[in-house]
């Protein structure tokens, strides 16, 4: 997630940080890339059903994996997403209702994000977040470690719009169709999941809502999950260039 500008104008370092989708199917090639990045710590994001379903290929015991276990079971308002997707179908219906799922998907990740912070910021090896697509619970992390780091929302906003062009569509349906199955107890249609594919801008500028909605900014939000200023200044120091 480097390369963009951060606070005071300064460079995001490159390869230090890595999001991605889930580690099935990475080729003896893709095992070499790990290991000559340096990458050392892998943070699992998915559930544990998830993880049972879709096993990771992983490149050797030096790496220490964290499985997060952050389950898929989002509420909004006390009610099931797929409620609030059944109640208007269409595709803004549903654009709708996934962009309010990302303030609770924050949720679930404050801990992940700070365990990150805090590898970040304590071990000098690059490290790789996953969860199945790369695309919601990742996107949500990367969303906040940019903006940890001082980028603009406008350039948090463009990272996480980079997923639509690096996500394979089809691998994304099938993983999608057989973890929703599995994480909901019912069946989901392949038309639905297609519908929620692709992500849009204004999931981000929810997620904003939702922190000053909720923690009256996104510092409120932060230091919930005792992320403060001192642990912020540290990985400033760490990953932005001089």
């Amino acid at each position: 997630i480097g390369g963009g500008l951060g606070a005071e104008g300064r460079r995001i370092r490159r390869e230090r940080v890595f999001r991605s989708g889930e580690l099935s199917r990475l080729t003896d090639d893709d095992l070499a890339t790990l290991r000559r990045l340096g990458v050392r710590f892998i943070a699992d994001l998915r559930s544990a059903k998830e993880c049972d379903l879709l096993k990771s290929r992983l490149p050797d015991a030096e790496v220490h994996v964290h499985r997060a276990d952050i389950t898929m079971d989002v509420r909004i308002d006390g009610r099931h997403i797929m409620d609030h997707i059944l109640d208007d179908p269409t595709p803004e219906g549903t654009a709708r209702a996934v962009a309010l799922s990302f303030g609770p998907t924050a949720d679930f990740c404050g801990p992940a994000l700070k365990l990150l912070v805090e590898r970040l910021v304590h071990e000098d090896a690059p490290l790789l977040f996953h969860c199945t697509n790369g695309r919601d619970r990742t996107g949500v992390i990367a969303a906040m470690l940019l903006y940890l780091l001082g980028a603009s929302r406008e350039a948090i906003v463009t990272d996480f719009m980079l997923t639509n062009e690096r996500i394979d569509v089809e691998i994304v349906v099938k993983n999608s169709i057989l973890a929703l199955n599995k994480a909901f107890g019912r069946e989901v249609s392949r038309e639905f999941v297609e519908s929620v594919t692709l992500v849009k801008p204004f999931y981000i500028d929810t997620m904003f809502a939702f922190f000053a909605e909720k923690y009256g900014s996104p510092e409120g939000y932060l230091s919930h999950f005792d992320i403060d200023a001192a642990l912020t200044g540290a990985l400033r120091e760490r990953l932005l260039e001089r």
